[in-house]
C-alpha cells in the first residue's frame, strides 16, 4: 500500500499489462512517476537527524586596518613545526666517516 502523490488515495499499486510497470489502482499513475513524500514520525522509518549549522565567520565591518590586524593575529596563532634535534650518533658517524675518508685520500 502506497499513497499516490497524484490522486492522494492510499491504494495498492498493481501491475499494468500495457505499461509493464506498477500503476495506481485508482488513477493509473505509474510508480516511476511518483514523487518522494516526507516520512511521518513513528511509521517504521527514521527521519534524518538535523545537521549542525555551519559556523559563520565574524564579519569585520569597518576599515582595512582592523581586517589586517585580524589576519595578522591569525597568522601568529598558527603553530610552527618544531625543528628536530640532531642525534648524538649522527655527529659520531660523521666524524668516523671523515676519518675513513682521510685514510683513503
Amino acid at each position: 500500500m502506497i499513497a499516490c502523490c497524484y490522486c492522494g488515495v492510499q491504494s495498492a499499486f498493481v501491475p499494468d499489462a500495457v505499461v509493464h510497470a506498477l500503476v495506481c489502482s485508482t488513477c493509473g499513475a505509474p510508480l516511476s512517476a511518483q514523487k518522494q513524500r516526507p516520512l511521518a514520525d513513528h511509521k517504521g522509518a527514521k527521519l534524518p537527524s538535523k545537521s549542525k549549522p555551519a559556523k559563520v565567520k565574524k564579519a569585520y565591518a569597518g576599515d582595512w586596518k582592523s581586517q589586517a590586524a585580524h589576519l595578522a593575529a591569525d597568522k601568529l596563532r598558527k603553530k610552527k613545526k618544531k625543528k628536530s634535534k640532531k642525534s648524538p650518533w649522527k655527529s659520531v658517524f660523521g666524524e668516523v666517516f671523515d676519518v675513513i675518508e682521510d685514510i683513503f685520500d
